[in-house]
């Protein structure tokens, strides 16, 4: 698929079929986690791949509660990793905002990444003070970021109205 179909394609699902998505999928999807640039290249992010169905329930639960998420297959649990960050580049006070990116960015690419192999995604960010991470048994210095939601879509993507650029670009004057 070219770059700007998979852009045009990608929408957010929220109905899936039960399907498993199968591993070389899931890691087409984890190498453009791995490709998507992060600040000096550190990579300062943790991904959580769940697919065992009561955790993607309570996953669900703790980001809303979204029902709907469940019926995914998978959910990629992205973390900001700043100590990662501070280990290589000593203390920062951006740490905590550029792990941040990069866990965001890398997430982006894995939406991109999965529409490309035909799987659909949805990000959730909701509930970013939600104890993810604790239930997951993750140390508490890494910082839930965002869940996407993967998995083969039951659902049609609707016809989406965007702003343009107009609306939100500024050109320099």
């Amino acid at each position: 698929m070219e770059f700007t179909e998979v852009v045009e394609k990608r929408y957010s699902a929220r109905e899936y079929r039960s399907q498993a998505v199968p591993d070389a999928l899931l890691e087409r999807v984890l190498a453009a986690v791995d490709a998507a640039p992060s600040a000096v290249n550190l990579q300062s992010f943790k991904v959580v791949v769940v697919t065992d169905e009561s955790k993607r329930r309570r996953i669900a639960e703790l980001c809303g509660p979204q029902k709907w998420m469940v019926q995914a297959p998978v959910h990629l649990c992205f973390f900001a990793d700043p100590d990662n960050y501070r280990a290589v580049r000593g203390e920062n006070p951006r740490a905590e905002r550029l792990a941040f990116q990069d866990a965001t960015i890398a997430a982006a690419y894995a939406q991109l990444a999965a529409t490309d192999v035909g799987l659909a995604t949805c990000w959730v960010g909701r509930g970013l003070d939600a104890p993810v991470g604790k239930f997951l048994g993750l140390p508490q210095s890494l910082k839930f970021a965002v869940v996407i939601t993967l998995g083969y879509a039951a659902d049609a993507p609707e016809p989406r109205e965007r702003k343009g650029p107009a609306a939100w670009c500024i050109r320099e004057r």
